[in-house]
């Protein structure tokens, strides 16, 4: 693994990491300040991580995945793992069904966390479909084609 994917791979897992441990202290109730911390997080950490990829990282990919990928590879990946979310709620419904006492309200609570997590997910998904996508297929796409395309949607 290159220098540059090392440090990336690595400051997303700080990222997360702290995501993660920020936003368990906010869910819980019992940290005071956790709100505050999370927030500065966001604005100290996440929000330049953002802009620094914006400025550096994105420029450098682009012409890379315009040689060797997919412009669509991001918006798959968003599918497998809301397919994969729906299949974690789906077992936690079946589990909760059975459970009583602490055991159900933990369960519930894992549900609460996997529902919001596929909520953020597909929001942003759709929205950079209708903001990227379905504009680009309403300007260059023949009515036939897009009516082939959307054909295609609900057979497959």
């Amino acid at each position: 693994m290159a220098t540059l994917v090392r440090a990336v791979h690595r400051h997303h897992l700080q990222l997360r990491s702290e995501l993660s441990r920020l936003t368990s202290r906010v869910g819980s109730g019992r940290s005071k300040g956790a709100g505050h911390a999370l927030h500065r997080f966001l604005v100290d950490e996440l929000v330049p991580h953002a802009k620094g990829e914006e400025a550096a990282l994105y420029p450098a990919v682009d012409p890379i995945i315009k040689a060797h990928g997919t412009a669509t590879r991001t918006m798959s990946l968003d599918h497998e793992r809301i397919v994969g979310l729906v299949a974690i709620i789906g077992r936690l419904v079946g589990r909760i069904d059975h459970a009583r006492g602490p055991r159900k309200v933990a369960l519930e609570h894992q549900l609460s966390r996997a529902a919001i997590q596929l909520e953020g997910i597909l929001l942003l998904h759709l929205d950079k479909e209708e903001r990227d996508y379905l504009p680009l297929l309403d300007r260059f796409l023949s009515l036939r084609a897009q009516a082939a395309v959307l054909r295609g949607m609900h057979e497959g």
